[in-house]
This record gives C-alpha cells, structure tokens and sequence, in this order.
C-alpha cells in the first residue's frame, strides 16, 4: 500500500464521518496547488493538517471538546499560570463550537500561535498522525 492509499484508508474507516475524509482530501489538494501559504516551517504544516483533522471530528462528534477541556484542566491542575493554557480556557469556556473550530484551522500568525500550545492532543490517532507527517513531508512546499 502506497502512501496516500494509507493516508485514504485511514479517513475512511467506519467510525469516522464521510466529513473526515473530505477534510484531508481538501488539506491534500490546497497542499498541492500551493494554497497552504501561512505555514512558516514544516512544524506549522503538520499542526495545520492535525487541527483540520480535529476539527472534522468535532464537527462529526462535538462532546469530543470534552477531550480539550479535560487535557486543559489536567495541564493547569499541574501548573496553573501558563498564560497560553489560561487563553486556552477562556476559549473553550466562552467560545461556540463553530468559533473553536475556526481559530484551530485559522491560516494566521494567531492560529498558528494558537496551535502551538493546543489542548486538543489524542483527538488524531498516532496512526493519522505519523500518516499525516509523511504525507506533509512527502508534498511540503518548501
């Protein structure tokens, strides 16, 4: 199995919604044409594609925020000062569900900036998220 069939068969899977698979097939073709612009390096690339990937499943299955909320307060429950964890909180106790989805797919300096301190870890299987690098690295623009 080559590469991007792995990648396919990955958002394919039953228990992920049909979204899921357009997502990546949209993430895969801005990649190719050259409209991903915003991403500074390869680290902002693959946040990028992670968080896209994120934000279909909540669209699919929006209790999974719960998952962000309880990393967070798990983070802050050891260290309670980090000001990108504060930021984080107020975001996710004050934002819509359609609002959190935009800031973590955001082609900005913000949402990038946003992504780096993300609480949505363990949304993306390591499978998804190892497919994803190695798609990233074999099509990066840079």
């Amino acid at each position: 199995m080559n590469l991007q069939e792995k990648i396919e068969s990955l958002f394919t899977k039953p228990e992920y919604d049909a979204q899921d698979g357009k997502v990546f097939n949209k993430f895969k073709a801005d990649l190719q044409m050259g409209e991903i612009r915003t991403a500074e390096s390869f680290s902002d690339l693959i946040s990028l594609a992670l968080h896209r990937a994120v934000a279909s499943r909540l669209r699919s299955n929006p209790n999974l925020i719960q998952k962000a909320k309880s990393n967070l307060y798990c983070w802050l429950g050891k260290n309670p000062k980090v000001q990108a964890w504060l930021e984080w909180q107020t975001i996710l106790e004050t934002e819509s569900l359609e609002s959190v989805l935009e800031i973590i797919t955001a082609e900005t300096e913000e949402g990038q900036r946003l992504r780096s301190s993300s609480p949505f870890v363990g949304l993306v299987t390591k499978e998804e998220r190892q497919a994803i690098i190695e798609y990233c690295e074999k099509a990066k623009p840079f």
